[in-house]
Order: structure tokens, then C-alpha cells, then sequence
């Protein structure tokens, strides 16, 4: 926090009532009312501090609460990531000192006055004494507490969502007038549901995967689908059509299918379907694509105005596009499931442009060390010794894995996932995990690793290949969702 004025010892000096009667504690001496203030809680070297075993219970930059823009309210967001703290109450104190991030030479102590435990959501006077409060969460995630100087009160609630989306769904599926190619070739996967109908699916469970591997602190809205019902020329001439695509579809699909696909006409079916325009309409914040096998080529893509950076496909600069879109895609050949590994990809792409201009050392201490990308430097399919040290994992290499997609292994094995949330003051704690950890399965796999990244609160000083000091987010989801904001950050080290 910055100096924003002085508090005073007196009311007279403040021209403000006392907030709350002198004296009036259940905890005896020296308790009493919340000092009184003007204008704000900070005067030169003055800061608040809510410790507590969700923060830290010492102060530094994670108890530490912070500026509003009232002069007179502060913050702190609350990481809850222990089951403990939810099936107990957290233990805290609020601390006035005069020294940042540490005890300085003077301290005073508050507690809630109205009640011993805040059942969140809720609030409290603020009265000065030694006795610690409780917090009583009502589920993991992140909550922020709020202070009133002026008011003299405190209240907790949950943290508002930290990367709230709008999400552009476009669904690629071609009807002859009929029927749909995916209904007609895939539709035994659906359970008697639509096409269409599997695709809401689709997103309402690749929505709810978001939700719970981030407590809540990354939501998507769908704000709009596009049905493309056409069949789109290949730059060749060749046009699918419903009996013609039959073969691609079988188990053993001709050379020709799979050699087509890579020649598939982004940019004019990006135009042709006003994905830039409609995105921009409706303020959309990422964009998923579904289409069947072999029509197109890339799980993942950017678009954009300029040239961005790969994300496992290439980018393709749009004009019509205003900023700059990740493109996730999803098949239909299949039952509808969170297609995580598609995100994976992206996610370890975006990570090496945003890695590539760092010193060596920082890369592999933040970066290698979680997602083991050396694992990819073998073939698919080779038994890999293992590392020498517990690493997080990829998309393709489990925390345990001996080979690639080997999501379903059912031995333990040290991983230092936990340990991710401590970025960067990692503490060397690992836990033994086994495949039953995330259901032995892909889709299980992705939502447990996007869950180790980190999300804290702030920024850290990094050095970048040229020497350069740079900030980088303690929350990576900061980049990992929003390519402009990478591109940004790129083009600053």
C-alpha cells in the first residue's frame, strides 16, 4: 500500500466519531475500539495485514492488503486450497504495522467485534484486541476480505471470478438437407442425443471441467453458436459431400483423407462465417470449434490481426479480427467429453513463447521442472526411464507415466503438482500420486494438471536472456487465456 495519510490518535484531531464504544471488550484490558482515522488506514509506513493459515501468518505480499479505489477500503483475496480449512474454521488476526512486508517496531492487533467467527459471506466491526478470529469457508476457492477503515469493519465474500469468458462456439457440421454428417457417421456415440444436442453437452462439461479445476476463478459464458451446414471447397477444387466423406469416416480411412485435411482453407471459412465480426459483436474472449475427423487439420490455432505465435497450429492473420483469438477444436467422432488434452497443447505453446526469452535457469526452475517437456524428445509409444526429480507433467506425460498418453497407469509416484501453488517459493514438497488420482483417464489427466498451475496473487521479478527485469504473473492463467496479453508480454522482455 501507498502512503495515503495519517491515522490520528484522537477523535478531535480527526473530527470523527470513535467507531464503536471506548472500552467496550469482552477480552479486558487493553481492548478497545478501532483507532479512528482521516481518510485512510495508512499515514507514512503504516500497513494492514490479515493473517491468517489461508495467507500466511507472517506479513508479506499474500496477507498484505492492498489500495482501492476508495481510499478508505482495502483488500486481500484469500487462496483456500486445504480441505482443512473448509471442514474447520481459519484462524487469523488483523495486524496494523509500520514496515511493508514485515513487523516493524510497532504493532496493533484487531478482532471482529460482533461475532468470534465470520461465516462467510459476512461482516463485522472491527474492535483492537490480541484475540484471534475464525473464518469459516464454505468451499475451496478464493474469497476476498474487505476492510472499512473508515467504517471500521471487515467483511468476507468470495473473490469475484478472476477469468470470466465469453465464449464463441462454432460447429462445423455439413447437412445435405437431410441429415447431418455428424448425425449420419458419429451419431451412435450420442446416446440419442442430436448432433447438436452432444455439442451443448460437450460444452456444458468442458465449462464445468473449467469451473471445478479452478474452484470457480475461471468461468466461460456461451454467448453465441455458428452452424456451418456447407460443404467448403478444398483449395483443389475437391468438395466433400455426404456419401464421398463416408470413407474417412470407417476405421481404416484412405491416405487421401488425411493428406486433404492439411489443406483446409482457414482464412476464407474464418471470413465466409464472420467469425471475427461475431466475435467482436458479441465481446467474445476465446472461440471452440467442433468438426469431424479430417475436415480440418489442427486441434489448435490463433487468429488475429497481426502475426501471433503458434499454439501446437499455426497462426493465421485475419483482418477483420479486432484482437486476438486461441481457437480450441473439438471433434465429433466420439461420445461429448472436455477435450483437455486440445487445451494441454496450447497451454504448453503458449508457455514456451512466453519461456523462450527467458535465462535458461528460470526456464527450467519455472517451467521445465512443472511440465517435464523434455519428456516429448522421445517416440510415442517408447518405455522412458524416469527423471531423476518429481516433475508436474504435460499433456501427453502424466506425473507417473512411462510413455506417452499413458494416462492410465496405475502406479505411485512422487509429483510435485502440490508444490505449484507455492510458485515462486517453492518449498520441495511432493505427494505420491497413481492414475486413480485423476480417473485414469485423459480428459481426467488434463483437468488435474491445468489445476496444479498457479494462480497467486501479484507478480515476480524474473531476468530475462538479455538481462532485462521483467514482471511475470503469479497467476499464468493471466497469459494462458488471453493471447493479446502474451503478445504483450512477449514484446516486452
Amino acid at each position: 500500500m501507498k502512503p495515503t495519510s495519517t491515522i490520528l490518535a484522537s477523535a478531535a484531531a480527526a473530527g470523527m466519531l470513535l467507531l464503536g464504544g471506548a472500552g467496550c471488550s469482552p477480552n479486558g484490558g487493553g481492548d478497545g475500539a478501532i483507532e479512528t482515522v482521516q481518510g485512510a488506514v495508512v499515514g507514512v509506513d503504516q500497513y494492514l495485514y490479515l493473517t491468517c493459515n489461508a495467507t500466511s501468518w507472517q506479513p508479506n505480499s499474500t496477507s498484505r492488503l492492498q489500495n482501492t479505489s476508495d481510499p478508505t477500503v482495502f483488500t486481500v483475496d484469500i487462496d483456500v486450497r486445504q480441505s482443512y480449512m473448509v471442514s474447520g474454521n481459519d484462524d487469523c488476526q488483523l495486524t496494523l504495522t509500520n514496515q511493508k512486508d514485515g513487523w516493524g517496531t510497532s504493532q496493533t492487533r484487531y478482532t471482529t467485534r460482533d461475532t468470534t467467527v465470520l461465516t462467510v459471506p459476512a461482516s463485522s466491526r472491527l474492535l483492537t484486541s490480541t484475540t484471534h478470529f475464525g473464518i469459516k469457508y464454505p468451499a475451496l476457492g478464493r474469497y476476498r476480505a474487505t476492510i472499512n477503515w473508515q467504517q471500521g469493519t471487515m467483511s468476507v465474500a468470495a473473490a469475484p471470478i478472476a477469468h470470466d469468458l465469453k465464449l464463441l462456439f462454432v460447429g462445423y457440421n455439413p447437412s445435405d438437407g437431410t441429415t447431418t454428417m455428424a448425425d449420419k457417421y458419429f451419431g451412435g456415440y450420442y446416446g440419442g442425443l442430436t448432433a447438436d444436442q452432444a455439442e451443448d453437452q460437450t460444452i456444458n462439461l468442458e465449462i464445468a471441467a473449467f469451473d471445478r479445476l479452478s474452484a470457480g476463478r475461471i468461468h466461460h459464458t456461451l454467448v453465441k453458436k455458428i452452424h456451418d451446414r456447407t460443404f467448403d471447397p478444398y483449395p483443389d477444387g475437391f468438395t466433400y459431400t455426404m456419401d464421398t466423406y463416408g470413407p474417412c469416416a470407417t476405421y481404416t480411412p484412405p491416405s487421401s483423407c488425411e493428406a486433404r485435411k492439411w489443406t483446409f482453407d482457414y482464412p476464407s471459412w474464418i471470413a465466409e462465417n464472420k467469425i471475427c465480426e461475431t466475435a467482436d459483436q458479441y465481446g467474445v474472449d476465446t472461440i471452440w470449434v467442433e468438426s469431424a475427423p479430417f475436415i480440418q487439420a489442427y486441434e489448435s490455432f490463433m487468429i488475429g490481426p497481426t502475426p501471433g505465435f503458434g499454439v501446437n497450429g499455426p497462426a493465421f492473420v485475419i483482418p477483420a479480427c479486432k484482437k486476438h483469438y486461441i481457437v480450441e477444436t473439438v471433434g465429433y467422432a466420439g461420445a461429448p467429453v472436455q477435450s483437455m488434452q486440445t487445451y494441454g497443447h496450447s497451454i504448453e505453446a503458449t508457455m514456451g513463447f512466453l519461456t523462450s526469452n527467458w535465462q535458461a535457469a528460470d526456464r527450467n526452475q519455472h517451467w521445465e521442472q512443472f511440465a517435464a517437456m523434455s519428456r516429448y524428445n522421445s517416440p510415442a509409444g517408447q518405455t522412458l526411464p524416469d527423471l531423476p526429480n518429481p516433475y508436474c507433467g504435460n499433456a501427453h506425460f502424466p506425473s507417473n507415466a512411462q510413455s506417452q498418453y499413458d494416462f492410465a497407469n496405475p502406479r505411485y509416484k512422487n509429483s510435485n503438482c502440490v508444490d505449484w501453488s507455492n510458485f515462486p517459493n517453492y518449498t520441495g514438497q511432493t505427494t505420491s500420486v497413481t492414475c486413480s488420482n485423476w480417473g485414469c483417464s485423459d480428459p481426467g489427466w488434463g483437468e488435474f494438471w491445468f489445476g496444479a498451475m498457479p494462480t497467486g496473487i501479484g507478480s515476480v521479478t524474473m531476468t530475462s536472456v538479455n538481462g532485462k527485469s521483467f514482471a511475470f504473473p503469479r497467476d499464468w492463467w493471466n497469459l494462458l487465456l488471453y493471447p493479446d496479453a502474451a503478445l504483450q508480454f512477449a514484446a516486452g522482455l
